[in-house]
C-alpha cells in the first residue's frame, strides 16, 4: 500500500513539473479535449440513428431528425472538459490514491458496492412482491406469464446488465486529519495519527442497469439447447439463446480470435508433444531391437559348439 502511495506522489510530481504554471492547464489540453469529444461523436452517432430511424411508409409516427454535431457539440464539450479537470486534480493530488473499484456484467447486484440505474422498474418486477403490490403496467406483464414462468421467476436473482461506470474509493495514509491540512501539506489532529494505518472513504459507488434472471456462462450459453435454456432463464430465452453484441453484423468477436488462437496454439503443442514422445519412443524401439539382434549374433547356443576337441 505505501508503495502504491509513494508512486501516486510521484505522479503527482511529474504532472506538475510539465504545467505551464501551478494553477495553468497543460498548452495541448483543448487539442485532447476536441480529440475525445470527436471520438465520442463516432461512437454516439450510430446508437443516435438507431433512436432516430429514417421514415417508413409503414410508420404512423412522424418521423424524428437525428441530432447533428453541431448540436451535440457543446453539451459533449461540457462533459469532456469536466471529466478532464476532474481527472488532472484527482492525478495532482499527491496525498490521496484514487481507486477505480470494478463492476462486471453478470455480477449479483449488490447495493454496498453499486445503484441500480434502474431501480425503480426493477422493485416493480421482483417477483416477492405480490399482483396487488406492483403497478399497472407489472400487472399486465404478470397476467401473460404462465404458471411456469411465475415460479421459476421466483428463484431469479438481481443481477448487472449493463455497466454505465464504476465506483471509486480514495484511500490517505495516516489518522484524522486537522482543520489546516492540505493536500500538499497533511496536518494530523495529533502527530502519533500520522503512522496510524490508512484511512478509506467511498466517493461514489458504481452505476449498473440490472435486469431479474439467472446468471449466464458465456462459454456454456451457446451449448444448451432449446428446453434447457428455457428451463434455466424462462421466457427470455428465444430462438436459441441471448444474443450478444458480436452476433451483430459488422462486429469483430476480438476476445472470440484471441481465445481460438490460444486454443490453436495449445493443441498445437501439444501435438508437437506426442510427435515427438512417439519419435523417442519408437527410436528406442529400433534401438532395443537392434541390441538384440547383435546379441543372438554374438552369442551361439551351446548345442552348436564343436564337441571334438581335436578337431
Amino acid at each position: 500500500m505505501n508503495i502504491g502511495f509513494d508512486r501516486n506522489a510521484r505522479y503527482a510530481s511529474t504532472i506538475r513539473a510539465h504545467l505551464p504554471a501551478p494553477t495553468s492547464l497543460p498548452e495541448n489540453f483543448n487539442a485532447h479535449v476536441n480529440t475525445i469529444v470527436a471520438a465520442l461523436w463516432t461512437h454516439l452517432s450510430p446508437l443516435l440513428s438507431l433512436v432516430h430511424p429514417p421514415p417508413s411508409s409503414t410508420s404512423s409516427s412522424s418521423p424524428t431528425t437525428a441530432p447533428t454535431l453541431a448540436q451535440v457539440f457543446p453539451s459533449l464539450h461540457t462533459l469532456t472538459v469536466n471529466a478532464a479537470l476532474l481527472s488532472l486534480h484527482m492525478h495532482l493530488d499527491p496525498h490521496t490514491a484514487y481507486h477505480h473499484v470494478p463492476l462486471f456484467k453478470e455480477d449479483s447486484y449488490t447495493s454496498s458496492a453499486m445503484e441500480c440505474f434502474n431501480e425503480e422498474s426493477m422493485k416493480q418486477r421482483n417477483m416477492d412482491n405480490t399482483f396487488e403490490e406492483v403497478g399497472p403496467e407489472e400487472q399486465k406483464r404478470r397476467i401473460k406469464l404462465s404458471e411456469a414462468e411465475k415460479r421459476r421467476a421466483k428463484g431469479d436473482t438481481a443481477l448487472t446488465q449493463i455497466v454505465c461506470f464504476e465506483g471509486v474509493t480514495a484511500y490517505r495514509r495516516g489518522g484524522w486529519e486537522d482543520g489546516k491540512s492540505s493536500i500538499d501539506k497533511p496536518v494530523f489532529e495529533k502527530s502519533e495519527y500520522e503512522d496510524m494505518g490508512v484511512r478509506a472513504r467511498v466517493l461514489t459507488h458504481g452505476l449498473a442497469y440490472c435486469r431479474w434472471g439467472r446468471a449466464r456462462s458465456m462459454k456454456n450459453a451457446g451449448s444448451l439447447d432449446e428446453e434447457s435454456g428455457k428451463r434455466i432463464h424462462g421466457d427470455v430465452w428465444r430462438e436459441g439463446g441471448f444474443r450478444i453484441f458480436t452476433d451483430v453484423e459488422g462486429v469483430v468477436d476480438w476476445l472470440g480470435k484471441e481465445r481460438n488462437d490460444r486454443d490453436d496454439a495449445k493443441k498445437a503443442a501439444l501435438d508437437e508433444m506426442n510427435r515427438r514422445a512417439e519419435k523417442v519412443i519408437r527410436d528406442a524401439e529400433k534401438a532395443r531391437k537392434k541390441d538384440k539382434g547383435k546379441k543372438r549374433v554374438r552369442g551361439l547356443p551351446a548345442m552348436m559348439e564343436d564337441s571334438d576337441p581335436d578337431r
